[in-house]
């Protein structure tokens, strides 16, 4: 068995934030998407990443990493966007918590089946942190999905491939909402 493990801490401190947010248009009486100014934002965060192969058995390969990010609004004297105060908050669209995980199996050089799953836990999607409902048109839900996928070297030019991807069902928004059980098909020819 052979296997590498990475760590990678990170800290960063970025002035002049650029992001875009829901803001109240008070003459209209309705909600706006504009872009804005938060004068300093930061976050901290860890990843650990590492694969290993030949576990238990040869051509069994897994691997994946876990990525956990602490953010918020450090510094912004403009008011938010319906008036109150966006410090403290968290960062929009980055997520708390996330991982992805992947074992391939390959029994022989022609053949490989592949299980992955990925997992991301909801994040604040505007200044205000103010989401009602995560699964809807702007939403970011948390999700968690696994796919598989077989494919086999048939010769040298020829590669067929089948997979289902979101095998669980799940239904998940990430600004638009993401496609249910999909399955899928593949045969391919390399003219090299």
């Amino acid at each position: 068995m052979t296997w590498y493990t990475e760590v990678t801490a990170n800290l960063a401190a970025i002035p002049d934030f650029i992001t875009h947010y829901e803001a109240e248009l008070q003459a209209a009486k309705r909600e706006v998407q504009i872009w804005g100014n938060v004068e300093k934002v930061t976050a901290t965060g860890i990843e650990l990443a590492g694969q290993a192969n030949d576990v238990i058995v040869r051509g069994l390969d897994i691997g994946g990493n876990i990525t956990r990010v602490y953010s918020r609004i450090a510094q912004d004297s403009a008011p938010g966007s319906y008036g109150q105060s966006v410090v403290g908050n968290p960062i929009p669209y980055t997520p708390p918590l996330r991982f992805t995980t992947v074992a391939t199996y390959r029994p022989d050089q022609q053949l490989a089946y592949t299980v992955a799953g990925r997992f991301q836990q909801i994040g604040a999607v505007s200044l205000n942190n103010n989401q009602v409902n995560p699964d809807t048109y702007g939403g970011f839900s948390t999700f968690f999905v696994l796919d598989a996928k077989a494919r086999y070297q048939i010769d040298k030019n020829w590669l067929a491939s089948a997979g289902i991807d979101n095998i669980l069902n799940r239904s998940y928004w990430m600004f638009h909402p993401f496609p249910q059980r999909t399955f899928i098909a593949t045969l391919k020819y390399n003219y090299n």
